[in-house]
């Protein structure tokens, strides 16, 4: 920090312009000259110089320094040289310094110009004056040279302070346009990256690696159009086009390589204009490197302007050419930039800076004021008289963008009392904090995280998802008996086959009934359907119907409760080719899979309804063929989405009754049970009591409904005909067989049990005898079919308990291929299984 009352005052003043920079978006800054009013005093300017760079790089701004002297032949080349040192990023900024290094395009832009204008001048042959075609010779050589360079400064360092990714003229836009042309294409999104990439590495090999070609999009870069905007810049020849489009890359480049050959010319005839367009392209830089509104809104994050410190300006290095540079173009272009120079000349080179707006050496008086305060009256009085002291009918000899300072030997001396000095906020900017580097990769990582458990919690919820969407007519839904189902309507590929078990290695296939074999697979009904759908969306489009096929096409690990799904997915398919081929109006059917047993049939009818709704051609659902507890929310949401439902084996009765849209070709459990109550009543005996109870499959951890509505109804019809009923007794099933053991143990004991003989006689006209004749011999038997459904039992009667016998029979309906005819009828109490037809059971409705 400043050791001396001067150097804090300066410091401060410093410090309250990097406050306006920081809440302005562009304060006047003068170019300022310190000096010392004795000549003993100038190394102790310099020095205090010196002390003010290393405060202002300690408070984290970006500064350069200049050496003491560079190369070249005049003044001018040296201050030249001087500017051409600033354009290496490295030179500013220091540790303490926020956000990425600067980038001087424009400055290299002319600095590879002047390189190539060098090389030709070393030794390159020139065409005689006057000789045809030695314009259009010496603007290719200069072309060739540039080329050669790559557009780039003849220079050592090959320092970038960016990747060329971020410059949208080089290779971002023809990535972008081909990744998209990847993905318009409907490629796979891996196809589209690696594409992509790949030939990011091809242009960049191309515009970095590969010699003697200009860089791809060179008329697109921002140097290039400044270099073609700036009215700096004389015009190029008439006949050549002086404008830049991108529309017209050929045009464009014409336009640059006239220019190029103009400014080269111009730079051959030395003079100030090389220093000066040097001195506009560094101030170009700089304010585009704080430039507010960008696309990385890096204004934001530099809140504090560059500073470039000249602790000795004199001829070895250029400097008062430098400074005298700065206010002339400042001047010139009447635009403003955040560079901020501090500058120390010694006093005798004080009148090679001209004269200034403050006075070199103002009169002391008794009533002169702190240096502090002079100071800060020195530079009220220069931004004031900034506008006028730039009229071009002023003086020529006014540099109005410097501010000299005479420092009195006074205040260069050490301050022993340290005060507090100020210092503008070091807050980060919201924009520091926000868009950032940093806030860009946690950003990047919050939404990798975030798309890879999207991803994943898609795969688990829906059967065919990708990284970011999924098919979402079909779920996924926990198997009873564990593991995962597919549930839902199958669309867009999602076939249900591929969630059931493999087939064995053997290659034999499940039965379809006890004894058979069945002649295909769920994969080939839904293959053979899909290609009926594709055949109708291809050559009937408008003259369709859509039908869903609702019903269980999952495996159970515990039963077999696939198989009924398959036959009636054969018979759909058998429809759907009959209609397809005999009938205008085609049929086309969709699937879906309620889940084992139907138990996610309510999920089910929400994923047909869903469909249904933006799907004008889906007419109506058939199928749901279990009467479950959720079959009136399934039938009630059909309903509410305009569906009707056909099922062909679901018994229920009150579906019909609560819903229109309801139609079974079933009989329903009342009607079932009303027909086996004329067999009940052959049983009964007139004016006695006789004993009869259900027994039913346990359904406490089930969803049927089936089993309590026949259960319920057999209960009914065995009062109706006088019966009296005991406890309704339940059986459970044991690995898919029902246990009846305990019950028969309760119901016969194991003692020698009477049971009803046959008959001894017998009126005319009636089936059975009046009177029987009690034995004891024990009987383990009943007639009907085993109970594995619902069924309604009249126990046998005993000598003391009955006074006349009475059959076992089941409450369950008969099927039309097993219904008793008048020719055969129950068997009495005999103790023996009563007769059948002998013709195999159909599959029970229900």
């Amino acid at each position: 920090m400043p050791e001396c009352g001067a150097g804090l005052h300066l410091q401060d003043q410093l410090e309250m312009l990097i406050q306006d920079f920081r809440t302005s978006a562009e304060p006047p800054v003068p170019v300022f000259v310190v000096h010392a009013q004795e000549g003993a005093d100038d190394d102790a300017v310099a020095g205090l110089v010196r002390q003010l760079y290393a405060g202002q790089e300690a408070h984290g701004t970006r500064c350069a320094v200049a050496q003491d002297a560079y190369e070249g032949p005049t003044e001018v080349r040296r201050a030249a040289a001087l500017v051409r040192a600033l354009s290496d990023p490295k030179k500013w900024g220091g540790p303490k310094a926020v956000y990425r290094r600067y980038a001087f395009p424009r400055l290299r832009l002319v600095h590879a110009i002047d390189d190539a204008v060098a090389a030709l001048g070393d030794g390159r042959p020139a065409p005689a004056p006057g000789s045809p075609g030695a314009g259009h010779d010496q603007r290719q050589l200069l072309l060739n040279q540039l080329a050669q360079q790559r557009w780039r400064p003849r220079s050592p360092a090959r320092w970038r302070s960016g990747l060329p990714l971020f410059d949208m003229a080089h290779i971002l836009p023809a990535s972008l346009v081909t990744v998209l042309a990847a993905l318009l294409a409907r490629s796979e999104w891996y196809v589209a990256v690696g594409a992509g990439l790949v030939f990011l590495l091809l242009l960049t090999v191309l515009n970095y690696v590969l010699p003697g070609r200009a860089p791809i999009f060179l008329w697109l870069r921002r140097e290039s159009r400044w270099f073609m905007t700036t009215t700096f810049l004389r015009a190029a020849d008439q006949d050549e086009p002086t404008e830049v489009s991108l529309l017209r890359p050929v045009r464009s480049w014409k336009a640059i390589a006239a220019r190029a050959y103009d400014v080269a010319e111009a730079l051959k005839a030395g003079g100030d204009f090389h220093l000066q367009l040097c001195v506009l392209a560094l101030r170009e830089d700089l304010r585009d490197n704080h430039r507010r509104w960008s696309w990385d809104l890096r204004g934001f994050k530099r809140p504090r302007p560059p500073m470039l410190f000249l602790p000795h300006a004199d001829a070895r290095n250029g400097g008062i050419e430098l400074i005298r540079a700065v206010s002339d173009v400042r001047s010139r272009r009447s635009e403003l930039d955040p560079l901020l120079v501090v500058a120390a000349v010694r006093a005798q080179d004080v009148p090679h800076l001209e004269r200034s707006v403050v006075p070199s050496a103002p009169d002391p008086g008794p009533a002169t004021p702190k240096f502090g305060e002079r100071l800060r009256t020195w530079y009220r009085e220069w931004a004031h008289n900034l506008r006028a002291e730039q009229s071009p009918s002023r003086e020529r000899s006014v540099l109005p963008w410097v501010m000299k300072i005479p420092l009195p030997h006074d205040q260069l001396a050490p301050v022993e009392e340290r005060r507090r000095h100020l210092r503008a906020s070091t807050r980060p900017t919201l924009a520091r904090l926000v868009w950032a580097l940093h806030t860009l990769v946690l950003v990047v990582a919050v939404l990798a995280a975030g798309t890879v458990m999207r991803a994943d919690a898609l795969h688990d919820r829906y059967c065919s998802a990708s990284l970011l969407t999924a098919n979402r007519d079909t779920r996924r839904a926990p198997a009873p008996g564990g593991g995962t189902e597919c549930v839902g309507i199958a669309t867009g590929g999602v076939r249900f086959a591929d969630w059931l078990p493999a087939a064995p290695s053997g290659g034999a296939v499940t039965a379809l009934t006890d004894g058979e074999d069945r002649p295909w697979t769920v994969a080939d009904l839904e293959d053979r359907i899909a290609r009926q759908n594709a055949d109708v969306l291809a050559r009937h489009s408008g003259t369709y119907v859509t039908v869903v096929y609702a019903g269980p096409l999952s495996a159970d690990r515990s039963g077999s409760s696939l198989v009924k799904g398959a036959e009636e997915l054969a018979g759909v398919y058998l429809a759907q080719a009959v209609v397809n081929e005999n009938s205008s109006v085609k049929l086309r059917v969709l699937i879906a899979n309620g889940g084992v047993d139907l138990g996610h049939q309510e999920r089910m009818a929400e994923a047909i309804a869903a469909y249904a709704a933006h799907d004008p051609t889906v007419v109506g659902v058939i199928g749901t063929g279990r009467d479950l507890k959720s079959s009136r929310a399934t039938t009630r949401v059909l309903m509410e989405a305009g569906l009707p439902v056909v099922s062909g084996t679901n018994s229920a009765t009150y579906l019909p009754r609560e819903f229109a849209n309801w139609f079974s070709l079933a009989a329903t459990d009342e009607w079932q049970t009303r027909q086996l109550g004329l067999i009940a009543a052959q049983l009964r005996t007139p004016k006695q009591r006789q004993y009869a109870l259900v027994l039913a499959r346990d359904t406490a951890r089930t969803d049927d409904l089936y089993t309590d509505e026949q259960a319920r109804y057999g209960g009914q019809m065995l009062r109706r005909q006088g019966f009296t009923l005991l406890d309704r007794r339940r059986y459970r099933l044991t690995g898919g067989t029902p246990e009846l053991r305990s019950h028969a143990q309760e119901i016969w004991p194991s003692s020698p049990a009477t049971t009803c003989p046959r008959p001894t006689s017998r009126p005319a006209g009636s089936p059975w005898r009046r009177r029987s004749r009690c034995t004891t011999r024990p009987s383990r038997s009943w007639s009907g079919p085993p109970p594995a459904r619902p069924s309604t039992w009249t126990p046998p009667s005993t000598c003391r308990a009955w006074r006349a016998g009475a059959c076992a029979t089941t409450a369950r309906p008969w099927p039309a291929a097993r219904r008793p005819s008048p020719m055969t009828r129950p068997a009495p109490c005999s103790g023996r299984p009563a007769a059948t037809t002998g013709r195999r059971a159909a599959p029970r409705p229900g």
